[in-house]
């Protein structure tokens, strides 16, 4: 893989499809230089997947198809009470699935890229595991976070909540670290503990060690809002001068009724996808719906069939 590219990792089934190839070529549009797209395959059908090259190749840039043994991360994924699909955890396993690297940027699909990723790329990691943006959940520490204890979980008081949708990994500190095996065992530990999938597990095993960047790398939808402790002036900032709009919030634009102010933003950076001219229809937001009731459902069913499992145990 070629020394001077960015690498950028991106995870999704073929429900996001779309949504990948149109936040990855708001990546290689926005930045200066070679990109190396890496996509964590979790079900993406081959037609789509070739869509997803032909995307990324009018914009020169290269895709690597990650195919990764799941099992493991399943299993425990499954006892976490998520319903989010296997996707959102899978980026656990980076360390294992790019050992030629030593670091890496990963985002989300729900986003659109603004700036040159780059400058985010070269952030100094001064000791941190990985660099993300403070999140609105528990006034952005982990031990406000209701939704299980980070403390009787061992993490340190004042630790920082992230949002780990936008990260840059320090992929050699989490091999050397055990990130990879400590994430896994601690969904064995406390099922029924982590309902934002591999968010909730990332901010309890990286606590205290993540370096802040600024908001403007990550403007996710509560931010528009919740300012975090910004003050007015930066809070502002964020606002005129987003680096890149994550849609955290249902509806997405590619629903109907999405009121997001960065929804156009969206629907225009799908033109530079082989999906150019797509948009969503009743009948296709429909489906969509009905598409993730039944991917949600699978999930609960796994969660439900996991804990009949460990109460008969």
């Amino acid at each position: 893989m070629a020394s001077d590219s960015l690498h950028v990792v991106f995870s999704a089934d073929d429900f996001m499809a779309m949504q990948l190839a149109t936040a990855a070529c708001s990546v290689v549009r926005s930045t200066d230089g070679p990109v190396m797209v890496h996509v964590i395959d979790v079900g993406i059908r081959p037609r789509s997947f070739r869509r997803i090259e032909a995307s990324l190749a009018n914009h020169g840039a290269t895709v690597h198809r990650l195919v990764p043994d799941f099992d493991r991360l399943a299993a425990a994924a499954a006892r976490t009470g998520s319903r989010y699909p296997l996707a959102a955890f899978a980026r656990i396993l980076l360390p294992e699935l790019l050992p030629e690297l030593d670091r890496v940027v990963y985002l989300d699909c729900d986003l659109v890229v603004c700036h040159d990723v780059r400058e985010l790329d070269r952030l100094d990691f001064d000791g941190a595991l990985a660099v993300a943006v403070r999140d609105s959940d528990g006034d952005g520490l982990i031990e406000r976070i209701s939704r299980y204890d980070g403390r009787a979980m061992g993490t340190p008081a004042g630790a920082a909540a992230v949002n780990t949708g936008v990260m840059v990994i320090d992929l050699a500190g989490w091999r050397e670290a055990g990130v990879t095996d400590a994430a896994i065992e601690l969904m064995h530990r406390f099922p029924g503990s982590f309902m934002l999938a591999d968010q909730d597990v990332l901010n309890v095993v990286l606590a205290g060690r993540v370096r802040l960047a600024a908001p403007q790398w990550n403007v996710y939808t509560t931010l528009l809002d919740r300012p975090c402790g910004l003050s007015p002036a930066e809070h502002e900032l964020v606002l005129n001068d987003a680096w890149i709009i994550h849609y955290t919030l249902q509806p997405k634009p590619w629903h109907r009724g999405c009121s997001h102010p960065g929804r156009e933003r969206f629907i225009a950076a799908i033109d530079a996808t082989v999906w150019k001219g797509w948009r969503p229809t009743p009948v296709r937001t429909t489906r969509d719906e009905i598409r993730r009731a039944a991917r949600r459902g699978a999930a609960e069913l796994k969660h439900r069939s996991q804990a009949r499992r460990d109460s008969s145990r």
